[in-house]
């Protein structure tokens, strides 16, 4: 009998002890969780004084000029702005030696779970790859790529300016429209940024059929496609895609 009530306290002790610890890992990560969001958002509050521009473009959307000299003199890894009307995507765009530094680092290069908006490090926008990729988080408050969820309902592309992407580099300022959106289960076939001769074709084939929607645009091999990518779920498991061609560029203007 005492040995039962021993073995009775000893698991209830346990579990106290399980229970308490749990809920101080969730506090923490909690806290920062609370501390990465409002660094985030005073980043990108400080982001929105960057100086720039619209340029009239006979589209939905205009060019959107931007003026990389501080941002470069603050992060000399800046390679590009994107913005995408009526979501939270309206950021600078860096690119390091691997695709992992600017997983948890913020634009400042500090640590943070949000990261930023960064390039594969493949690309190159001098002279662009076939696929261009962007990576960044899907936060619960929308900000990085969290708000590209927006694009799995598709009333959000009844607005015709909600159908394209706008990238402006310190070369040249660029427009390219959407042609698929889907979610996928994590893999890195849609990370594909080099092709030997007739992978290409069959690549955009493949990303095309995989779309939520038929957006009743074409692609062709003499194309050049940008690609978003984020997660779908807390898991980490899904991944939401987003394909874009460049349909206007032209150079920089000066300020």
């Amino acid at each position: 009998m005492k040995q039962k009530e021993f073995l009775k306290t000893y698991f209830s002790f346990i579990i106290l002890i399980f229970s308490i610890f749990i809920s101080l890992f969730c506090y923490k990560k909690y806290s920062l969780w609370k501390t990465d969001n409002k660094n985030t958002k005073n980043i990108i509050n400080e982001l929105k004084e960057v100086p720039k521009q619209e340029i009239k473009t006979n589209l939905p959307v205009n060019f959107l000029n931007i003026d990389f000299t501080d941002l470069i003199k603050t992060n000399k890894d800046t390679v590009a702005w994107i913005k995408i009307n009526n979501t939270l995507v309206d950021y600078p765009v860096v690119q390091y030696k691997d695709n992992d530094y600017y997983m948890k680092r913020d634009f400042y290069k500090n640590n943070n779970e949000a990261g930023t908006i960064f390039s594969d490090y493949r690309n190159n926008f001098l002279n662009l790859n076939k696929n261009t990729i962007l990576y960044g988080h899907s936060r619960l408050d929308n900000t990085m790529f969290g708000s590209l969820r927006f694009m799995l309902n598709e009333e959000f592309f009844s607005e015709p300016q909600n159908n394209y992407i706008i990238v402006s580099t310190p070369y040249y300022n660029s427009i390219w429209q959407i042609f698929s959106v889907y979610k996928i289960p994590k893999e890195n076939y849609f990370l594909t940024a080099l092709f030997k001769d007739g992978e290409y074709d069959v690549f955009l084939n493949t990303i095309l059929n995989r779309s939520y929607y038929n957006f009743n645009t074409s692609v062709s091999p003499t194309d050049y496609t940008l690609t978003l990518s984020t997660c779908g779920d807390s898991d980490g498991l899904t991944r939401i895609i987003v394909h874009a061609k460049l349909i206007k560029k032209e150079s920089t203007k000066a300020f």
